[in-house]
């Protein structure tokens, strides 16, 4: 006759009733999940810090094929607010209403930065591709070093392609000294994008279009930049570009700082130069 092992039966019964209550209680633990990215690149936000309730998530880099989720655990259900700061970024605060059990930010907090921190100048590096020009924009600050994480700023960047010209006749070899501009080839706004690639240093990569610049025989080019960097706590972009519209003309630069100069608590300006681009 086969023997019931009670004892056996009864911890198995325990044991059993302990996963159910762990499992209902995972079921009905509070938590929240969310998103934060930068409101411009779509991208994560660098140095957050989220806070909500008695608890704090950090975050840095995160993937460059989008932004992943964070996760809150352990909450109180009720009416609470979700406060996240991150430096050179105006805080936000999320009212929340927390149910029981799980919660979920449909859409991502935007963060508005406002400025890139302790920029001092902007340094501009070229290549080709195909016939475009592509321009890397590496910002530094007022100690010489490279700024490496900061907000994307929505930079407006006036760009002229000249010709290089020296003692009346066309560039045929790199210098600068005696160097002066001759035909204009090309005068306008490039557009940009930004590389949220974790392994970036630069992150600004701005296009000159081939199809844009003039043909022109000569073999050396002069591009000369003007960067545009705004506060969007005291100007808007359709604001800035309504002021551009009306006063910008980056062929008289002495007349365009003097415009600039007297919005300087509303924005900044830099303005960089290439000699000796090549004809591509």
């Amino acid at each position: 006759m086969r023997k019931i092992h009670w004892s056996g039966i009864i911890a198995g019964f325990f044991i059993l009733v302990a996963i159910v209550v762990f499992l209902r209680s995972i079921d009905h633990e509070t938590t929240l999940e969310f998103q934060i990215r930068d409101r411009v690149s779509k991208a994560w936000v660098w140095d957050f810090t989220a806070r909500l309730q008695s608890r704090t998530i950090c975050g840095f880099y995160q993937s460059d094929s989008g932004i992943l989720p964070y996760k809150f655990t352990s909450l109180k259900p009720g009416d609470w607010e979700l406060i996240i700061s991150a430096p050179s970024y105006e805080t936000k605060t999320v009212p929340l209403k927390l149910k029981k059990g799980k919660n979920i930010l449909i859409e991502p907090v935007e963060m508005d930065g406002y400025e890139i921190p302790d920029l001092n100048r902007f340094y501009t590096f070229v290549e080709p591709q195909g016939k475009d020009i592509i321009v890397e924009l590496r910002p530094t600050g007022t100690d010489g070093k490279a700024i490496v994480n900061h907000p994307c700023i929505d930079l407006w960047i006036g760009c002229r392609v000249s010709v290089q010209m020296k003692d009346g006749v066309f560039v045929r070899e790199p210098t600068e000294e005696g160097s002066f501009y001759g035909k204009e080839l090309f005068k306008g706004n490039i557009q940009w994008e930004w590389d949220p690639s974790p392994g970036t240093v630069f992150r600004y990569h701005a296009t000159i279009p081939g199809s844009k610049i003039a043909e022109h025989q000569a073999p050396y080019r002069v591009i000369d930049y003007f960067i545009i960097v705004m506060d969007t706590r005291k100007i808007t972009k359709k604001e800035l570009e309504e002021l551009i519209e009306r006063n910008l003309d980056i062929s008289e630069p002495d007349k365009l700082k003097m415009f600039l100069d007297s919005h300087d608590n509303e924005l900044d300006y830099f303005i960089h130069r290439n000699w000796n681009v090549p004809k591509y």
